[in-house]
């Protein structure tokens, strides 16, 4: 069940908002949770009921695990359950990677890979972070139902962000507290723009983009012209796709008061890679630093021990997004990106030009065409794959009008219904201000905007004209339905 399906938005969400707020407006705080949580595991269990009772044995060990280690804070106990997590995580995502592996050197090995539960990298790394807080005295445990609600919280479950215990568990115990209102009307907008990102940008980029990835790892060549869309379609479906659904997760969750985090700043603008990584699925940057980087000994221990821990980071935050040597190629590349970086500013602020702003817009370029180029393995397959992405890139100087006639003459590619597309991505990535500084935006200029929407939502002759725009939108929905978002893979 999608969020941009016609399942989620005109059945699932306004049912679980329906009797939530119902119960809320009564008093009814006792059933709050409960709601919520039976609602989150629904939602899990339409996408593969089996993978329900994995996720559900996956909390409750963490659940007692922690509690245990409230009760007596010792790194070995900490330590199995990370080792607990891992393996769990291990045998469902890399167990058949490992095999193949094994194959290809020589061995013989039988072994049927499992299907990959959704989101079980999402919450392994959740429940990590969970148990090192508790080690580290950083939080409380309260009671069973909050756990498992912050775990199983339905807008955050399948493709983050990452949140921490600390974070969610002071909403959950306050969800009958202060007005809904304003997080109500921002959610809607949130909401909104998530829906228009996705479904307007992000899924008829993958038109394009999706047939040139499977020519190249099919082992077919591919023109100059499909290289360009292949690598700058898949870089604007990417960030369309991920931030669509980082807006669509905070809007929900504002739906019923709970604030979560924002994962995704911007990323295209940043000046460096490093300034990239605190932009970009920020939730999982922060996860490596503080619970990967930092433990390895961070930058504590000479130039060497730090560039040494992070290409390390940088390989195993590779490697978290998929079973592939490409997913592994491409986190060293981010890694030695971030060495050449952090290289650099010590020679600019030797130089006294730190924050020139010509080096600033330089940077801006010089990152975003990094990036965009690294995300070529990231979509490939196969190796060979992304390599012929790269040699039709060398092309592009030697076109010809001859050649363009004859690309015209024998492929089907819309090239002109791409640039559109492309183009159009490109100002509202580079131009307009991203959906959380667009909402503070409204905020300031309009005088409790939020407050309206909630009150018109629920006047009942405003509640049937939505009701029959969500009806024309859900015809539109059938007819192109959604893909699913490019994060749920990982």
């Amino acid at each position: 069940m999608l969020f941009s399906s016609v399942e989620f938005l005109l059945i699932f969400l306004p049912l679980l908002l329906f009797v939530f707020h119902i119960l809320r407006e009564k008093g009814k705080e006792q059933y709050l949770l409960p709601v919520l949580i039976v609602g989150s595991l629904v939602f899990y269990a339409v996408w593969d009921w089996r993978y329900i009772f994995l996720l559900l044995f996956s909390v409750f060990t963490n659940y007692q695990i922690g509690k245990y280690l409230q009760r007596n804070p010792t790194k070995l106990i900490l330590t199995l359950g990370v080792i607990v997590n891992l393996l769990l995580l291990g045998y469902f995502k890399y167990a058949g990677f490992l095999v193949d592996n094994v194959i290809s050197l020589g061995g013989s090995l039988t072994f049927e890979a499992p299907i990959l539960p959704l989101a079980i990298s999402f919450f392994t790394f959740q429940q990590i972070a969970f148990l090192v807080d508790v080690y580290k005295q950083k939080i409380t445990i309260t009671s069973k139902s909050e756990y498992l609600l912050f775990v199983v919280f339905f807008p955050q479950l399948i493709a983050g962000p990452i949140v921490h215990y600390r974070d969610l568990q002071p909403q959950f115990s306050q969800l009958m507290l202060g007005q809904l209102a304003p997080s109500f009307g921002k959610g809607l907008a949130y909401l909104a723009i998530g829906l228009g990102k996705k479904l307007y940008i992000a899924d008829p980029l993958a038109v394009y983009v999706d047939p040139i990835f499977l020519a190249v790892d099919a082992g077919q060549s591919i023109h100059a012209i499909e290289g360009v869309v292949g690598w700058m379609g898949y870089t604007m479906q990417l960030y369309f796709d991920f931030s669509a659904y980082g807006d669509m997760a905070i809007g929900i969750a504002l739906l019923f008061g709970v604030t979560l985090p924002i994962n995704f700043n911007s990323p295209y603008k940043a000046s460096s890679i490093i300034e990239f990584w605190r932009r970009w699925h920020i939730t999982l940057g922060d996860f490596l630093r503080d619970y990967l980087y930092i433990p390895m000994g961070g930058s504590k221990q000479g130039w060497l021990k730090k560039y040494n821990n992070l290409l390390i980071t940088m390989l195993l935050g590779g490697l978290w997004h998929g079973a592939a040597w490409t997913f592994v190629f491409w986190g060293v590349l981010h890694g030695v990106m971030l060495i050449v970086n952090h290289l650099l500013n010590a020679v600019w602020q030797r130089l006294g030009v730190e924050g020139n702003k010509l080096l600033k817009d330089v940077g801006i370029a010089i990152t975003f065409l990094g990036v965009s180029l690294s995300w070529v393995f990231f979509k490939a397959d196969t190796f060979t794959g992304a390599l012929s992405v790269f040699d039709s890139l060398t092309q592009v100087g030697s076109l010809s009008k001859e050649s363009l006639v004859q690309f015209k003459a024998n492929n089907t590619l819309d090239v002109f219904g791409a640039i559109i597309l492309l183009f159009q991505a490109l100002v509202i990535v580079f131009v307009f201000p991203n959906s959380h500084r667009l909402i503070t935006l409204m905020g300031d200029k309009t005088v409790n905007w939020h407050d309206r929407i909630y009150r018109m939502a629920k006047h009942p002759v405003i509640a049937v004209c939505l009701g029959g725009a969500f009806f024309f939108l859900g015809k539109e929905l059938l007819a192109v339905p959604s893909a699913e978002f490019l994060y749920f893979n990982f």
